[in-house]
């Protein structure tokens, strides 16, 4: 074989490799794109049951008088600019609360946290809302597990009007205030935590 020869073979040689280098390089950057965007696996709606967790709710789930139900059935559908929006099976026997709108970020491959808030009602009087902090594991495509810790924001007075701060004339107790004061806070009552799961709303065939 002639020197010019094996110059070519030698050139293609090095384009090849070069070629697969360049590949490598850029499946190992959509892995790493992939596993840094990998709560996005997550955007969907979902259909779950959440139950009360034994001995970290403000009472008894299911005695007299306590509000704190023996599970919740929810839906709710995490959005891929980010929006949160969830509605389930009222906490309150004979009330009824508005859809909830939040918020979620990326906490990690397949993980979700969330902050989400809705408007409550005991049947006839409008009496404050809820906020819920939610997070949430994908354990495959398809299903998640999580917690969702549920804080309830009684926020207006005896005629169902709401209680407004002279410096902000937004509600008080703030709703979207941080829920570390909530223990605190007159009028703000930390109902507990609630586990769940969920499976991916599919389209039919």
């Amino acid at each position: 074989m002639n020197s010019s020869k094996i110059g070519r073979m030698f050139r293609v040689l090095m384009i090849l490799g070069a070629a697969v280098g360049v590949a490598g390089t850029l499946q190992a950057q959509g892995l790493q794109s992939l596993e840094l965007s990998g709560s996005n696996l997550a955007v969907g709606s979902w259909f779950g049951r959440a139950i009360p967790v034994p001995g970290k709710t403000v009472c008894v789930a299911g005695t007299a008088g306590c509000a704190v139900p023996n599970e919740i059935i929810m839906v709710f559908t995490i959005m891929g600019d980010g929006t949160f929006i969830g509605i389930d099976s009222n906490i309150f026997k004979g009330g009824t609360h508005t859809t909830a709108h939040g918020q979620w970020v990326s906490r990690g491959y397949g993980v979700v946290h969330a902050t989400f808030t809705l408007l409550q009602e005991t049947g006839t009087l409008f009496i404050g809302g809820f906020k819920n902090i939610f997070d949430a594991t994908l354990s495959d495509s398809n299903n998640m597990t999580g917690t969702i810790n549920a804080f309830l924001y009684l926020y207006t007075d005896a005629n169902g009007n709401a209680v407004v701060s002279p410096s902000t004339g937004l509600p008080t107790p703030n709703p979207l205030s941080p829920t570390a004061l909530c223990a605190t806070t007159t009028g703000c009552v930390p109902l507990g935590e609630f586990t769940f799961i969920a499976e991916r709303v599919q389209v039919e065939n």
